[in-house]
């Protein structure tokens, strides 16, 4: 599955694709404070992003991961810890270029 590439400027540039086998995360994804109502993003519960690696150490990014809010609930409508979140690339938005 190929994930899209951005760059950050004014606004988030599209620039190619990669496969998230190239993507390498260097530390653990953490919460951002993106409000994503009215965004681009809008219905996705969370977002998180993790610094990552690309294509082996060529390049630096950061990639991020959106979550619907019935993947990080469980049948009773309580949150899963994060821990427990799928982070697979079924839910890895993009990766943007830093």
């Amino acid at each position: 599955m190929t994930i899209p590439i951005t760059r950050l400027g004014n606004i988030e540039k599209p620039i190619g694709q990669i496969e998230y086998s190239e993507i390498e995360e260097t530390d653990n994804a953490e919460p951002t404070n993106r409000v994503l109502d009215g965004s681009y993003d809008h219905g996705m519960a969370e977002e998180w992003s993790a610094p990552c690696t690309l294509f082996g150490g060529a390049g630096v990014g950061v990639v991020i991961y959106l979550f619907p809010r019935r993947v990080i609930t469980d049948d009773a409508g309580e949150t899963i810890e994060a821990e427990f979140y799928p982070w697979t690339e079924q839910y890895c938005a993009r990766v943007i270029v830093l």
